[in-house]
């Protein structure tokens, strides 16, 4: 606000190495090692007239490191071919995982093939939301927190035909152990009871289905028109209706719209001078609170100059000055800042880019 302010200072070191191997004209392989250590020196929140500090919500003098061993193998096989990996990790706080990724990719024909993809990831908690906690006992950490998980399937058509490509993919995603935060009653990092206030919390396990369709489309002929259409769903199962065993109708896909499409064109007016415009949609949401948010459609028109040494962009973005709310969802359930969002209008964007 205006008197109240943050310093906050850390340092973060991360390195690794990767070594690749060609066996064969059909095999080979890559391994590797990844360390990262994270350290949060202090976060000092004071008053801006006085220098008075007013708290310094329990990160001060915490760090904690990670690394990580991982290997993948590559083949080509007469009628699929396939790469399977692993990784180990450890974590200071959190001890061991090993997650598992499978890919095959069945040619169809030299223009089409249909991929599986398998795949795992994890995530340990961060300092902050271990550590957090706010003088005036708004916002707690956890220290008991899990790593978060998830498990996903991708089954993918991809298919070229001439001067058109288009890919669909559908896929189910699997979580375990989400991190969110959420209000209710707890204990706090340094021993505070706390009733009804902001915590961080592992949620239940939930899966999500999606579709996405990509066509893609070049114009062979000098300055012809080229283009893309985008189309996306996706949505949270019925196990995502349940946070902390309390049935909240839907939860972590609350604010992601269901259906999103976006539509492209371009034509070059003349050698080195492009001329594009791109429609975007999404279905209506709610937020946090549960206040509806539209459904929109905008549309950018940019153009874009090559010249000697760089070039020369200038976009136009939501050209129709459409309402289009974002909805609230970094705070849930908090009430400090619950509208409906923070609402974007027309924009003039120009940029100059030169390589060195």
């Amino acid at each position: 606000n205006a008197t109240d302010r943050s310093l906050i200072a850390g340092y973060r070191f991360t390195s690794g190495l990767l070594f690749q191997r060609q066996v064969r004209k059909d095999f080979n392989w890559e391994f590797g090692w990844d360390y990262d250590s994270r350290t949060s020196q202090s976060y000092r929140n004071y008053n801006s007239l006085t220098d008075q500090t007013l708290g310094e919500n329990n990160l001060n003098d915490k760090d904690v490191w990670e690394y990580s061993f991982f290997g993948n193998a590559m083949w080509e096989g007469k009628k699929v071919n396939s790469s399977a990996g692993i990784r180990y990790t450890k974590n200071q706080l959190f001890g061991n995982n090993t997650a598992f990724h499978l890919t095959f990719v069945r040619p169809l024909s030299e223009t089409s093939s249909w991929k599986f993809i398998y795949a795992q990831s994890y995530r340990a908690p961060s300092l902050f939301e271990l550590n957090f906690e706010t003088a005036t006992g708004t916002v707690f950490g956890d220290p008991n927190l899990e790593p978060e998980e998830s498990t996903s399937f991708e089954l993918s058509y991809l298919q070229k035909k001439g001067n058109l490509f288009f890919q669909s993919t559908l896929y189910r995603a699997n979580y375990e152990n989400k991190i969110l935060r959420t209000r209710g009653n707890g204990i706090g990092p340094t021993g505070t009871v706390f009733t009804n206030q902001n915590h961080y919390v592992n949620g239940d396990e939930f899966a999500a289905l999606g579709f996405e369709f990509e066509m893609r489309f070049e114009n062979p002929k000098k300055r012809g028109v080229s283009g893309f259409l985008n189309l996306g769903y996706i949505d949270g199962e019925d196990d995502d209706r349940v946070v902390n065993g309390t049935d909240t109708g839907v939860y972590n896909f609350l604010s992601v719209p269901e259906f999103t499409a976006s539509l492209g064109l371009q034509k070059e007016l003349q050698k080195g001078l492009f001329a594009s415009t791109v429609v975007n949609y999404r279905n209506g949401t709610k937020d946090t609170e549960g206040n509806d948010v539209s459904s929109v459609a905008t549309v950018d028109l940019n153009f874009v100059k090559h010249v000697e040494k760089g070039k020369i962009a200038f976009s136009v973005k939501n050209l129709f000055d459409e309402e289009a709310w974002i909805p609230e969802y970094t705070r849930p359930n908090s009430g400090l800042t619950e509208v409906p969002g923070i609402g974007f209008t027309r924009q003039f964007v120009l940029t100059f880019t030169r390589p060195f």
